[in-house]
């Protein structure tokens, strides 16, 4: 007998709309536990539907499970950051009378979204609760507000410790692929962040300024994001790009240690050392036990007069890079006036498209004490970044040195020793002096585009040449017959290579 519409089974297939919707329903009818079991089966269903678990969310608040909502608010942000859900883990802090949190929490809100719709009540919430923890905000500017490690600190730090393993053995292009290979499937803003700055060191600087770029669209505003930025304009010589990027992050409190680590970094750059300092010691050490932390921890402590803590952390800077002496860079750097201790004139330098440029900011960087910092932390000793010229040059950074001895290797060679010997003849690389240097690099310069190669029996005549152009800022006056007798050249090298050098000025 054929089946009647009467006797026909009808099968359902529910999607997590179809749950949602009756979630909701029971919700607006106070039932929570019917709520809690249908948003449960939807976000089973959408697991990266983030509408679906944050109204979940709000049920569990409604239900008195505060812990539990806040559970699924912190997976929610790492799914899709949506800046309102700090409001509602605010409120869950206060309900679990965790008020320092809740206040945190808030106030994170309203940087992002200050006319958000949930500001107002958020200023009230933070109003109401200053009033009872007022003593302990005195030093709210440096302290941080969340103690505890939360889930995403772990993560961010499980990255960043990874990463910087890999790094640390020489394993730069395996960090690389890690990298790479995990932001296929993980959405967290932190791998890109680590991948740019490897892409960067890899001189892949518009990859590099791409990954950023992408994490500032899909996280309006993203603090770590700025914080890359800003490293990135210091090491770049870009001053008022970084000026302008130090002012940004004043305005806004960091998050994570992660973040707070980050911006130390930025303060101590910018020579704020009291301010950095004040962020490094109230980090927990383990949170930021690498390289990084280290090195810039005992810079700003050094410069702001604790040469105890700044010794004790250049040990542990040494006791993990065991590649670098334990002698305290800064003891011998104090003094901010040398040309050596220049780093907004190096970095610049290096930026510069102009091949003497680039060579005056390697002589700095032969010169500085603190070649630390530029062989680690800038952007530029990467395979790379350097000319042939360049290489021959710096020739006593391995990381450079891999090259064939062309002409323009052998070029730099020449040009380094000359300088040396202008230096040892008293002629040191001062501010005043500067320009002599310059012309010496532009020569060589030039007569490497021209494919002549600098031979070496014309160096005492070079040296000489430069010593006479200048003399008027050297407090012995050197006549060109002292010049001749020094160096045993004839006048008439001397004069040809006057007027060789005359013509780079």
């Amino acid at each position: 007998m054929p089946e009647s519409d009467s006797t026909r089974i009808h099968f359902l297939n529910p999607t997590p709309e179809f749950y949602f919707a009756k979630g909701t329903k029971a919700f607006e009818q106070s039932d929570l536990p019917a709520a809690i079991k249908y948003l449960t089966r939807a976000a089973g269903l959408a697991p990266k539907n983030t509408l679906i678990i944050c109204q979940l969310a709000i049920c569990y608040t409604e239900n008195g499970e505060c812990e539990k909502s806040n559970e699924l608010l912190s997976d929610a942000l790492k799914i899709e950051y949506k800046p309102y859900f700090y409001y509602f883990m605010a409120n869950n802090y206060a309900y679990l009378a965790n008020f320092k949190q809740a206040i945190y929490y808030s106030r994170r809100y309203l940087q992002e979204k200050p006319r958000g719709e949930y500001a107002g009540p958020a200023r009230e919430l933070v109003a109401v609760l200053e009033e009872r923890f007022e003593a302990e905000q005195q030093d709210e500017a440096v302290k941080p507000l969340v103690r505890e490690s939360t889930p995403l600190e772990r993560q961010q730090q499980a990255v960043v410790d990874q990463v910087e393993s890999y790094v640390k053995e020489g394993y730069v292009d395996k960090a690389v692929r890690y990298l790479e290979t995990a932001m296929l499937t993980e959405t967290l803003p932190i791998y890109a962040l680590e991948l740019s700055v490897l892409y960067y060191r890899n001189n892949r600087k518009s990859e590099a300024e791409a990954l950023i770029a992408g994490v500032e669209t899909a996280y309006e505003g993203h603090y770590l994001a700025r914080c890359h930025r800003a490293i990135s304009a210091y090491y770049s010589g870009d001053w008022q790009l970084f000026q302008s990027y130090v002012t940004q992050l004043e305005a806004i409190y960091p998050f994570t240690s992660h973040e707070q680590l980050q911006y130390a970094i930025v303060k101590t750059l910018a020579k704020d050392y009291e301010g950095a300092l004040a962020i490094f010691t109230k980090l927990n050490e383990n949170i930021g036990a690498h390289r990084k932390f280290y090195f810039y921890v005992s810079k700003a402590a050094f410069y702001s007069g604790n040469q105890a803590l700044a010794d004790y952390y250049w040990q542990q800077f040494g006791n993990y890079d065991t590649t670098e002496p334990y002698a305290n860079i800064w003891r011998e750097m104090s003094d901010d006036n040398i040309i050596e201790a220049d780093a907004q004139l190096m970095f610049s330098l290096l930026n510069s498209t102009e091949q003497a440029d680039r060579l005056m900011a390697l002589m700095l960087v032969h010169l500085t004490k603190n070649k630390v910092e530029a062989l680690l932390f800038s952007y530029h000793f990467t395979p790379g970044f350097f000319t042939e010229m360049e290489k021959g040059f710096y020739a006593d950074a391995s990381i450079i040195t891999n090259s064939k001895q062309t002409l323009a290797y052998k070029n730099g060679g020449f040009t380094k020793q000359v300088a040396l010997a202008l230096s040892a003849e008293g002629c040191k690389v001062t501010r005043e002096t500067i320009d002599v240097y310059k012309l010496l690099f532009r020569f060589t310069t030039e007569q490497t585009e021209k494919g002549i190669i600098c031979q070496e029996e014309d160096q005492e005549a070079l040296v000489a040449a430069l010593l006479h152009e200048n003399q008027q800022k050297m407090a012995d006056k050197l006549t060109k017959r002292t010049l001749i007798k020094r160096f045993g050249v004839t006048q008439g090298q001397l004069n040809k290579y006057i007027k060789k050098i005359q013509a780079y000025k």
